[in-house]
């Protein structure tokens, strides 16, 4: 009878190892859950850029417009085109009256307004992330003198950012 006492006592103990196992075991769920909705927080920067297509065939240079959307060629959306310039593409040609080298040693080329192709300025708002020290979109490094393989509808190429400013400190 004393067998059954002890066992009796043992039933009605309350579980207090396992609540604690079971509290413990909510609080790192809750932890977890926390760190993955908030890591994701990166600050932020408008930044305004002037991106060069050169060469382009003049059949595609209508292709840029304002309005239209940026895209790195793995199809992220890199900015909003604010403003588009087209001008004639300079070629250079081997001049073959000049054959002899000048005092540099370099043949004589002649550079003049291409009739087939045009370079295209746009100007670029871009909301871009901020971290390792630089401003990304998506994995491309966004800066000054960064060659892009970007597109827009109906045209894709390499372009090179000329400038980059911060929204704040246009004029």
């Amino acid at each position: 009878m004393d067998l059954n006492r002890k066992t009796e006592r043992k039933k009605r103990r309350f579980p207090l190892f396992d609540v604690a196992l079971l509290l413990l075991l909510a609080l790192t769920v809750a932890a977890g859950v926390y760190w993955v909705m908030h890591r994701g927080e990166t600050p932020t920067a408008e930044l305004v850029c002037t991106v060069r297509f050169s060469g382009v065939d003049n059949a595609y240079s209508g292709t840029f417009a304002e309005g239209e959307t940026l895209y790195a060629s793995f199809g992220a959306a890199l900015g909003e085109v604010r403003a588009v310039a087209v001008s004639r593409a300079m070629e250079a040609y081997f001049d073959a009256q000049d054959a002899e080298p000048d005092a540099a040693g370099l043949y004589a080329y002649t550079y003049a307004r291409s009739d087939q192709k045009s370079d295209v300025l746009l100007t670029v708002h871009i909301t871009a992330e901020m971290r390792d020290g630089g401003y990304f979109v998506g994995d491309d490094r966004i800066a000054s003198g960064v060659l892009l393989d970007a597109m827009v509808p109906g045209y894709r190429g390499q372009a090179l950012i000329l400038t980059l400013t911060r929204e704040e400190e246009q004029s």
